[in-house]
């Protein structure tokens, strides 16, 4: 009777001391809400690693391109910076308007740390809120296992319409943000 519930203890400590994978590692867009004051502007992909290697990211996500153009990709400093090999692929998919795919991968042992993994220029279109959505995200691990992550929700860019300088009565005005 005294060995089962050593035995018992036992298993539970064990179960209780088995390194469970945390979702330190986060993904998402710098700064999470662009209000740009110009037409032209960039917004980063962004992702801190909280000090696990990470040896490559692969991306999916959304915008609406009524309300801003994507006009290029950039590898960011993540890579930039990175000690090692690395690749960056990035796809602003012309036959699916609105959607993006950004890849990457520090080659050998990967790589820890925050940073920007791409940057992305954008054009203002008209006035509105496009959101930018994750539609998928993979970070994987020097074996190539997935590292669990979690990822930034409700990201956008907002672009307000200009007021003019012409003479306007004050009905005119508040029937601009209405």
């Amino acid at each position: 009777m005294r060995t089962s519930t050593c035995a018992a203890a036992l298993a539970a400590l064990v179960l209780v001391s088995v390194a469970l994978p945390v979702a330190g590692q986060w993904i998402g867009f710098n700064p999470s809400e662009t209000v740009p004051s110009a037409e032209t502007f960039t917004v980063e992909l962004v992702l801190d690693t909280e000090g696990v290697a990470v040896m490559g990211a692969d991306v999916l996500f959304s915008f609406d391109p009524a309300v801003v153009r994507l006009d290029a990709v950039t590898e960011g400093d993540w890579f930039t910076t990175a000690p090692e090999p690395w690749f960056f692929w990035a796809d602003a998919a012309e036959s699916l308007p609105g959607i993006v795919h950004v890849t990457g991968s520090v080659m050998t042992t990967g790589r820890g740390g925050a940073g920007a993994l791409a940057v992305l220029h954008f054009t203002a279109q008209a006035a509105g809120f496009s959101p930018l959505d994750f539609q998928a995200v993979s970070l994987r691990s020097p074996l190539n296992a997935p590292v669990p992550h979690t990822h930034s929700v409700g990201d956008r860019i907002v672009i307000e319409e200009a007021i003019g300088t012409e003479a306007r009565s004050f009905g005119d005005l508040k029937a601009l943000w209405r």
